[in-house]
């Protein structure tokens, strides 16, 4: 490659010499050595990764916090590992909803303080809004506890500066012709005194009812209102109902749309109100967790896993949402994690059968998501969710033996437990593990085994974990080694070709080389392209460069078929032979 040199060293006279590098990029192999536990805790830091050496040290920074049983669990299997713990947090939130404009003062009064703003003739919906976000945020008062973000279609956003923290509304105020209206996480129906006639709610503009008849109790009242709402077609699919009392129930938003909820009504006689909640649901606090702690540039890639989440939210539809939550944050380009979602609780989630019917609703394109059933009895006799052991088990196997071995089998049996929740069979096994369920059983003699090592992928090629986390490893590699090359030129003679072709085929080889690709030679395993073949004119005069990686990943043994043949005496080499012919 032609060498340029400084040209005020040129017009001096003498021998000059200049001294570059060239050939391919040395590349160390990308660790996936890490775990990410997202859970909450009494103290702490929302949303930052935050590096935990043992259980006390999670306490000593986090307080107490739900997640200690699955983190001892993950030390007692990873002994000498590091695991990162994010207390999840979302902030208090509240959605105004702007109608149609009209002159005259608008008012959202905050903690007590009125937020306004007057609105002039010829205003439009959009400077109403841009109005009371200012008067939001230029409010002293206000300013220190909460922001205003305005929103499309009328909306503005009223989130706390604080996560998990809680503000009120009081009444909100619009000019005649037009409307304010406030939605929440959730609301509290409180419901009075029995009476027959109709019972009423209207979320999100959809009203639901009951009919009381025949002079109901207050309690079955309280039940068939919720149940009304929570059977019906279309709120049903918006909201979770729980928290069921003698005189009240709860309606949580099930995704991260807010709740509007007009008055409840009652019968002649009665009455009923509704309290309503800013703060964010539990589910929402982990998803929010786990969309806003993690930065590519900064996190390594690893396992995360939330078994907290899984063991304490009872519908299953929360639950769900936080597995797509860690999918598609595994998923996502610049990060290629792995994670590994729990099934439900025990009381839950008591058997194989259930536990194949919700394993199938997690879904994963490319071998992101494992799911893995029943939990653990740990040696204080509790159940715990079994992912945090199992990503101990597998960074353990990564140290002794790479990171190409799935975290499964006799070879690393669970430690730290004494039995598991549910012993599952062979004829329950044959079942499941087609179905991409992971079980963990119980064996005389070797104790609590994974076994299984599947993912939730229908392709064949993503089936196994050993092989999402080899081509983990493998894009994480060839990331961090082009980063330096990116803002080169592209020479015509083929130079940065030839350096980026060396250096995918140099990491290839050490992946080949560890057992972590499959062939008999490297040619067999891998093989790089970069060259005019693969960047025309065009690409690379939008300043495109392709390198095209193609790589066999080494599958899984996981079931290992013998033949036992029977052979008579002094027939052994006969009939081997006669086979060795064939």
């Amino acid at each position: 490659m032609p060498v340029t040199l400084n040209t005020n060293i040129i017009n001096t006279p003498g021998v000059h010499i200049s001294e570059s590098t060239a050939g391919l990029i040395p590349a160390g192999l990308a660790t996936h050595d890490r775990v990410y536990i997202v859970g909450t805790g009494a103290q702490g830091d929302f949303n930052t990764p935050k590096q935990v050496i043992s259980t006390d040290d999670l306490t000593n920074q986090f307080g107490l916090s739900p997640s200690l049983d699955a983190m001892a669990l993950y030390f007692a299997n990873n002994p000498n590992g590091v695991a990162f713990f994010v207390r999840a947090g979302a902030p208090g939130r509240i959605d105004i909803q702007v109608g149609v404009a009209v002159t005259g003062v608008y008012t959202v009064p905050i903690n007590g303080s009125d937020c306004s703003f007057a609105a002039l003739a010829g205003g439009t919906q959009a400077d109403i809004v841009q109005g009371l976000v200012n008067a939001v945020n230029n409010n002293a008062t206000v300013n220190g506890t909460v922001k205003a973000i305005a929103g499309t279609n009328g909306l503005i956003r009223l989130e706390t500066l604080v996560m998990n923290a809680s503000f009120t509304i009081d009444t909100l105020v619009a000019p005649g012709g037009s409307s304010l209206t406030a939605a929440y996480w959730s609301h509290t129906i409180n419901l009075a005194t029995p009476a027959n006639g109709t019972w009423g709610i209207t979320i999100n503009s959809t009203a639901v009812s009951y009919a009381s008849t025949g002079g109901q109790t207050l309690t079955a009242i309280v039940a068939a209102l919720a149940s009304a709402v929570k059977n019906h077609l279309t709120v049903g699919t918006l909201v979770n109902v729980s928290d069921i009392t003698a005189t009240s129930f709860k309606i949580t938003a099930k995704t991260g749309a807010l709740l509007a909820l007009s008055s409840p009504i009652a019968p002649a006689g009665s009455t009923t109100s509704s309290t309503p909640s800013p703060v964010a649901p539990l589910a929402q606090q982990f998803i929010t967790a786990i969309q806003r702690s993690f930065d590519p540039d900064f996190d390594s890639q690893g396992f995360i896993i939330a078994p907290e989440a899984f063991a304490t939210l009872v519908e299953q539809s929360d639950r769900v949402n936080v597995g797509v939550a860690l999918e598609n944050h595994c998923s996502t380009e610049g990060f290629d994690w792995k994670t590994l979602i729990d099934a439900g609780a025990p009381s839950l989630i008591s058997s194989v059968d259930r536990a194949n019917v919700e394993g199938l609703l997690y879904t994963t394109a490319r071998g992101h998501s494992s799911y893995f059933y029943p939990y653990v009895r740990n040696l204080q006799g509790t159940l715990v969710p079994p992912s945090a052991a199992i990503a101990g088990i597998a960074i353990r196997r990564y140290r002794d033996q790479g990171f190409q071995q799935p975290p499964a089998g006799g070879q690393y049996p669970v430690k730290g437990v004494s039995d598991v929740a549910v012993r599952i069979g062979k004829a329950q096994q044959a079942v499941s593990n087609p179905l991409g369920i992971n079980l963990i059983r119980y064996f005389p003699n070797q104790g609590v085994l994974v076994y299984g090592a599947r993912t939730r992928s229908s392709n064949p090629y993503y089936r196994f974990i050993n092989t999402r986390v080899i081509l983990n490893v493998l894009i994480g590699t060839l990331r961090e080694a082009f980063q330096t090359e990116v803002f080169s030129a592209v020479d015509g003679q083929g130079v940065l070709f030839m350096r980026l072709r060396q250096t995918a085929e140099a990491i290839c080889y050490q992946l080949w080389d560890g057992g972590a690709l499959f062939g008999a030679q490297p040619e067999d395993a891998f093989r790089v392209i970069c060259d005019r073949s693969n960047n025309p004119a065009l690409d690379l005069e939008n300043g495109i460069v392709r390198v095209d990686v193609y790589v066999a990943t080494a599958p899984t043994a996981e079931r290992i078929l013998i033949g036992v043949t029977r052979v008579a005496i002094d027939q052994v080499q006969i009939v081997t032979q006669g086979l060795a012919a064939l």
